[in-house]
């Protein structure tokens, strides 16, 4: 129970109206909450942090309140804050001190906001509000760089530690490889023994009774046998897997330069710049987890290309294994296996997870001998390195003594002889014969599992290099899309997985979204092989969630089918998550909305996988504009199909060099002009001939110079560079029609003479608002990598002659249209084209609707896609999240979205001959609030018939006591929960009004936000009855 004054504060804050998110003093942590062991651990009124609160949000430990009956000095309130630092979640700590508080960082930052109980309000700083919808990242960015938390500092420690001792800190004369290795077990012996230490299994009492030394006493002293003795006394105590036979090698050759770096790294030294001016660790409160980032972190960036292993972050490990249990009847039951383990966080995950679920269900806590039947019954995994594999044996071995008395494992050890479990070769397999997941020598081959987690390795063999994975898709005859390994191993997970087992698989981005033919095919076997319970798309968190990695990932969850590889049911369905890059991520946690939410039919996304990129930002009306206009034509038409009847040619430019093709001389391309790259930057969708330039002096040959390319170097043509910047996010096209060259950089689409008019206005529409919208629902690598565009994006966009036109003459209208003003601009000079070209783009862009037949609602999408939540996709770093689409919404947004809201709804009782008419009301905070939320409400009259009613006002006391009220009907404001299982978005039927509630960001706000509410709308009023109150999360 909350003390008097800390039970007030909750009030106030409103904090206490989510308490499914909030877990206090003296009330039972859910054992089922992702993070139970370290809410209970802040929350103990015996321990060191002594918490009277912790608030999270989406499961993630966000907020803690702190105070007792006397206010904390300041070294006592840095002490608590460090270990709160330490344990790498929570990020505000709130001391609460009578009727006044002080809100801090966790982080170590001499900043503070002084709070009052009489001026808090439950939409005001640090409210629940506040912290739920991440404006307080906002207002104070400082309290949440990613770079200050402690797994950053830490692992960037480690490696800078090793780098040093592997460069001078070894008397070894052995290879550097060598070294490294060396200095990479005694780091793993260190990180073992401070954690053994720091959380007091290694305390006082078994030092006295081993006669050993604290470690950095000993290292301090350089005493060389005394080290010996301790790491003999804790193999013998504990266990021979991770200090194994090779365990005194490091000390054995560690100079006393080395001794020196260590004594260092143990004090409250930065390693690199030798200050001692932050927080040192505390392992009694560092997650294991984090400790797993060891040897990812270890691995030099060339190590980590070659192999394709990155750091698994902590939030995706927790994410997977929630996946993977919640689909699980009984997670005790099953076996774990991960074939590609790494260091071991997604098993390591695993298993807390399995004993915090087995201490719930026998209601008391597992001692040491059954935590390790736990560990040697469910927990298996392989990997190639031999570290990798040891660093998992660490971790596991942490995670069971995690919460344990000291005393108690003191006692087993000493009167039954209870070691930690020996996991080498039984549990856990290493080495290129053992541990390669693709060769038949595999230790594990032939066992099966019920549940596969794994992030395999991310990487594409260059060349002719053959691999273990290229034979056994060869001999599986399975596709194996750009020899990507990680897709091959999904695919042979299968083979490991028992009838009806499931396997949770992070890939890279671009396994299920590639538009190439393998890519397709490798999309429609795998949903025909597993049953696809889940996809979770993180393509907009590009640089964000691998901290090492520019790739992102998707995760799959799937079930084996029966029999294996089988026919799709024609009604089978799959969860589609596409969460966004939001402010959340500031604060450690992965947000996801509704409209981020779609359950797609399998057998359609076998058939045509790129629905998988119209669903990222685009929804049904979307896919139905795409659908209608494709069917009428596409670019692809124009140069498809027998050579004969091609009308237009679609390739690059002329290759410089290729090492598999032989060079010849320029040629007669010296004597033609030559297009720069730079030219196609300009701006105009006209190429000025004043920006070409000579071929280049230096190029004497090139390759593939032959009449076919000849071709495209005369005459009617649109060229377009792969890449475009972030300020110009369009296909940067430009007509031409003078001879000229341009290299494999520059693609081109040419025609005859009598399609100039047709090929200008392809420059024209290619630089178009639609295009830019068309990008947005079928260009993955801008959404999901980098700002470029493909030969194959762009043969898929709609395209056809005026004839076939939704309206011919509208389209010959428009086409005349642009062929006036593209020989308007050609007859500019240079500096004059993007000015006159910047005056038409309004004019141009609605000739181009004309020509493909948007409605007004139609064009009204595409403006708002392109002008909000194009310049919101893919923020490249944590200081960039506040999007446009996280923006503070506007008044004139909000009556936008309820007008096209009731206009929508309205339609569906007109087409459908009902009566009535249907109200709107909306509700907002202030938005300078720091807790702003809107709430509409949608009523249904039967009488009269009639246009919808329409009313919004700003008053931030009628939406408290609205969301009073509404929580007292079941509403959560706030989500609970694990993960990305709920949203921020809420739906409650009272009586025969529906109320939506959700965060005043220009996101949720939208016509695309209108039409979607309008759609869930009427699916509920058609299966559910009026008069039926009823809670619902979207």
């Amino acid at each position: 129970m909350a003390s008097t004054f800390v039970q007030q504060w909750l009030d106030r804050l409103g904090y206490s109206a989510n308490p499914a998110s909030l877990h206090v003093r003296g009330a039972a942590v859910p054992a089922e909450h992702p993070y139970a062991m370290e809410i209970t651990s802040l929350l103990n009124s015996n321990g060191a942090i002594r918490a009277q609160a912790v608030f999270d949000v989406e499961g993630v430990p966000t907020v803690v309140f702190i105070g007792e009956d006397r206010p904390l000095s300041s070294s006592e309130l840095d002490d608590v804050r460090k270990r709160i630092w330490n344990q790498n979640l929570a990020t505000v700590v709130i001391e609460v001190k009578g009727a006044e508080a002080v809100a801090l960082p966790a982080r170590k930052l001499q900043e503070e906001e002084r709070l009052n109980l009489d001026e808090s309000r439950s939409d005001g700083p640090f409210s629940a509000l506040d912290i739920a919808t991440a404006n307080l990242s906002r207002r104070l960015p400082k309290w949440f760089d990613v770079k200050a938390r402690v797994d950053r500092k830490l692992l960037a420690n480690l490696s800078i530690t090793v780098n040093k001792l592997t460069d001078g800190g070894l008397r070894a004369n052995a290879p550097t490889v060598a070294r490294r290795r060396l200095a990479e077990l005694l780091m793993g012996q260190i990180l073992f023994i401070s954690y053994l230490e720091h959380r007091e299994i290694v305390g006082a009492t078994y030092r006295e009774r081993r006669g050993v030394t604290p470690l950095h006493e000993l290292v301090a002293s350089m005493d060389r046998e005394g080290v010996r003795a301790l790491v003999d006394q804790l193999r013998g105590d504990f266990n021979g897997d991770f200090l194994g036979n090779d365990r005194h090698d490091p000390w054995t050759a560690l100079a006393d330069t080395g001794f020196n770096l260590l004594n260092q790294f143990l004090s409250r030294t930065d390693m690199e710049t030798g200050q001692g001016d932050f927080w040192n660790y505390d392992f009694s409160y560092i997650p294991v987890e984090l400790l797993s980032g060891l040897y990812e972190k270890f691995l030099t960036p060339e190590q980590q290309a070659k192999e394709g292993a990155y750091y698994t972050p902590r939030n995706l490990a927790m994410l997977a294994v929630e996946q993977t249990f919640m689909a699980s009847p009984d997670p005790l039951a099953e076996t774990v296996f991960d074939g590609a383990c790494g260091s071991g966080i997604l098993l390591t995950t695993a298993y807390r997870r399995l004993i915090a679920l087995s201490e719930a269900r026998k209601g008391k806590r597992l001692g040491f001998a059954e935590r390790g039947e736990l560990l040697t019954r469910s927990i298996f995994g392989a990997d190639i390195n031999f570290m990798a594999c040891r660093v998992t044996a660490f971790s596991l071995y942490l995670s069971l003594l995690e919460g344990l008395d000291p005393a108690d494992i003191l006692e087993a050890q000493e009167r039954d002889g209870t070691k930690l479990p020996s996991l080498r070769d039984t549990n856990l397999a290493h080495g290129k014969v053992q541990g390669d997941f693709f060769r038949d020598s595999h230790a594990f081959r032939g066992r099966r599992f019920s549940l596969i987690i794994s992030n395999p390795p991310w990487a594409e063999p260059e060349g002719e290099t053959r691999t273990s994975a290229d034979d056994w898709a060869e001999r599986a005859r399975v596709p194996f899309a750009r020899r990507q390994i990680a897709g091959a191993y999904a695919l042979r997970a299968l083979e490991f997985l028992s009838e009806g087992g499931r396997a949770c698989i992070i890939l890279p981005i671009g396994q299920f979204l590639g538009a190439s033919t393998s890519n397709a095919s490798f999309v429609a076997h795998t949903l025909r092989s597993y049953r696809p319970l889940r996809l979770i798309n993180f393509g907009d968190l590009q640089g964000l969630l691998f901290p090492t990695a520019e790739n992102t990932c998707h995760v799959f969850l799937g079930e084996r089918r029966d029999g294996g590889h089988g026919l799709v049911p024609f009604d089978e369905t799959f969860d589609y998550l596409v969460p966004k890059a939001d402010l959340s991520l500031a604060l450690g946690r992965l947000t996801m909305q509704s409209a981020d939410r779609h359950s797609l039919q399998t057998r359609a996304v076998v058939e045509d996988p790129q629905l998988l990129v119209t669903m990222m930002w685009g929804d049904a009306n979307d896919l139905a504009i795409w659908t209608r206009l494709t069917l009428r034509g596409t670019f692809a038409d124009f140069w498809r199909g027998p050579k004969e009847s091609r009308r237009w040619m679609y390739r690059k430019g002329i290759h410089l060099q290729d090492k598999s093709r032989k060079p010849v001389d320029a040629g007669v391309l010296r004597k033609k002009p030559h297009v720069p790259i730079a030219a196609l930057r300009v701006g105009s969708p006209v190429l000025h001939p004043d920006l070409l330039v000579k071929w280049p002096a230096n190029q004497a040959t090139v390759v593939g110079l032959g009449s076919e390319i000849l071709k495209v170097f005369e005459g009617p043509r649109v060229l377009f560079p792969d890449g475009f910047s972030k300020d110009e996010q369009n296909v940067r096209a430009v007509y031409y029609d003078g001879p000229a060259s341009f290299t494999h950089s520059i693609g081109v689409i040419a025609g005859p003479e009598q399609d100039s008019a047709l090929l200008q206005f392809v420059a024209v529409y290619l630089r178009s608002t639609l295009a830019r919208y068309f990008l947005m629902m079928r260009g993955w690598k801008m959404l999901c990598e980098r700002n470029g565009v493909h030969l194959s994006d762009v043969e898929t966009f709609p395209f056809f002659e005026p004839d076939d036109a939704p309206h011919p003459d509208a389209a010959r209208t428009a086409l005349k249209l642009v062929e006036k003003h593209m020989t308007a601009l050609s007859s500019l000079a240079d500096l004059e084209q993007v000015p006159r070209y910047d005056a038409l783009r309004d004019q141009l862009d609605d000739a181009i609707f004309s020509y493909f037949g948007l409605t007004s609602e139609e064009q009204m999408l595409v403006r708002e896609t392109v002008n909000i939540l194009m310049p919101s996709v893919r923020p490249r770093s944590f200081r960039s999240l506040d999007t446009p689409t996280q923006h503070r919404v506007e008044a004139d947004d909000i009556k936008i979205y309820a007008s096209v809201l009731a206009a929508a709804l309205t339609n569906w009782r007109t087409k459908t001959h009902g009566q009535g008419r249907f109200q709107v009301e909306v509700v907002a905070s202030d938005p300078r609030r720091a807790g702003p939320c809107g709430i509409v409400r949608i009523s249904y009259r039967q009488h009269p018939t009639g246009k919808a009613v329409i009313s919004f006002k700003i008053s931030d006391e009628l939406v408290l006591t609205t969301l009073a009220e509404l929580r007292r009907l079941g509403l959560h404001v706030i989500p609970s929960g694990n993960l990305l299982t709920l949203v921020p978005d809420m739906h409650l039927w009272i009586a025969e009004s529906l109320y939506l509630v959700r965060p005043l960001a220009r996101r949720n706000w939208t016509r695309r936000q209108a039409q979607r509410d309008a759609e869930y709308i009427v699916r509920s009023v058609q299966a559910q009855p009026y008069g039926q109150e009823k809670a619902d999360m979207a």
